[in-house]
């Protein structure tokens, strides 16, 4: 799922396309107003610094969300209610059939078998629910990577942590 990549890559572009940006206004007054370029070169690494700032506080997130939902090939297309991922967890939740969440579950790449709810408790709290019908997760990995699974009302609701 790669959330920690997407992560930096969006801060990287974001970071890139700011000082791009700011290289692109001082290239603009210098030709307009002949200013010393010592002072143009300090101003655009300071505007650069502040595109920076500004872009990654208001675009990052909504960015890294589209982002990563779109290379995000594992999970179900359709049917998504919300998409939560970040640097180290994704949740997510979907509106499905309980066919339809088997089928899901059998299909996935990794094998998932039946979950012992050891982390149910803190999944029910991120995702809004109570007490699944059914549950899967599969086997944690040596890196505390693991994708769990619930399904509940006619929703699956997917915990996924990279640490």
């Amino acid at each position: 799922m790669n959330l920690g990549d997407i992560y930096l890559k969006t801060f990287f572009c974001i970071t890139s396309i700011a000082f791009l940006a700011a290289v692109a206004v001082v290239g603009g007054i210098r030709f307009w107003r002949r200013v010393n370029a010592g002072w143009l070169i300090a101003l655009s690494i300071l505007m650069g610094m502040v595109f920076t700032f500004i872009g990654n506080s208001f675009f990052h997130q909504p960015v890294f969300v589209d982002w990563h939902r779109c290379q995000n090939e594992w999970v179900p297309k359709t049917g998504c209610l919300t998409y939560e991922p970040s640097f180290g967890r994704l949740f997510a939740t979907y509106a499905m059939t309980e066919t339809e969440f088997r089928d899901w579950v059998s299909n996935y790449p990794v094998p998932m078998g039946p979950y012992d709810n050891s982390l149910l408790m803190f999944d029910s709290e991120q995702l809004g629910f109570t007490a699944p019908e059914l549950s899967f997760a599969t086997q944690p990995a040596s890196n505390g990577k693991q994708l769990r699974v619930y399904w509940a009302d006619g929703k699956m609701y997917l915990s996924y942590n990279v640490m």
